[in-house]
């Protein structure tokens, strides 16, 4: 094991993983200068909008920013960082690929948004709402790993969840009541799931694929002949309200 490693570690530090990353680097902030930079008029700015209209938070400033200036930099700093790298190198693989990314996506927004103006505040928070599910799952899934049991099929769980989710907290008048029901039935299914795996030795994949069509098929069905002909009685939960002890509610409202 330690001989993997070690011959992992010279590998990592070979010339030629370098000259990939510092060619990839050096590319990419020409792109950024040429197909961003340039495609900008001079005196252009962009806005970067940190408030929701209806939004009762604490405002926080817009951010102004000249257009072709700001991609320049980022072009720069990305430049440069590949030229670094193919001179000397970086230890850290994750730094240079976040500041690949973070220079990448930032040079974007800010062409996107040259002259005109764009609602940073709520394509972030339109993401952290769409990825916490997706982060949840994979959490789990690392969980699951650790067991040595390789479980795909979080989605079909979770949509099973959801909907006796909604069912239980309509027709008890009751969230949190909902929410332990979903807590049970997720774990039901994912006992199912290491009954099949473990016991009678289903190979993970499939069993994981056979929920995931299972959660699929079900909660479709339900949704389609029951929840929406019933809405007020099985399909009207409704959902917390923000606590006003936790300040990270206080920036979405």
């Amino acid at each position: 094991m330690a001989k993997q490693t070690h011959l992992v570690d010279i590998y990592k530090n070979t010339t030629p993983r370098r000259f990939v990353w510092g060619v990839l680097l050096v590319l990419v902030g020409i792109f950024i200068a040429l197909v961003f930079g340039l495609n900008v008029q001079p005196g252009q700015v962009s806005t970067f909008v940190m408030n929701l209209t209806s939004s009762k938070a604490i405002p926080i400033p817009d951010i102004i920013v000249p257009s072709r200036l700001s991609i320049f930099i980022l072009a720069f700093i990305t430049f440069g960082m590949g030229v670094w790298q193919l001179a000397k190198g970086f230890k850290s693989l994750g730094m240079l690929i976040g500041v690949l990314s973070f220079t990448f996506v930032a040079s974007f927004l800010v062409w996107s948004a040259a002259g005109i103006s764009f609602n940073l505040e709520g394509m972030i928070s339109q993401s952290l709402m769409g990825a916490t599910p997706i982060a949840l799952a994979a959490m789990c899934g690392i969980i699951s790993e650790r067991t040595a049991v390789i479980n795909i099929g979080l989605e079909g769980i979770m949509l099973i969840s959801a909907e006796t989710a909604v069912i239980a907290a309509t027709l008890t008048h009751n969230l949190t009541f909902g929410l332990f029901v979903a807590i049970l039935t997720g774990g039901a299914v994912g006992a199912l799931h290491a009954v099949l795996c473990i016991k009678y030795k289903v190979n993970h994949i499939i069993s994981g694929t056979a929920i995931n069509m299972l959660g699929t098929g079900i909660t479709t069905f339900v949704t389609q002949k029951y929840l929406e002909s019933n809405i007020d009685l099985l399909n009207n939960s409704g959902v917390y309200p923000p606590n006003p002890r936790y300040w990270a509610c206080n920036i979405r409202k």
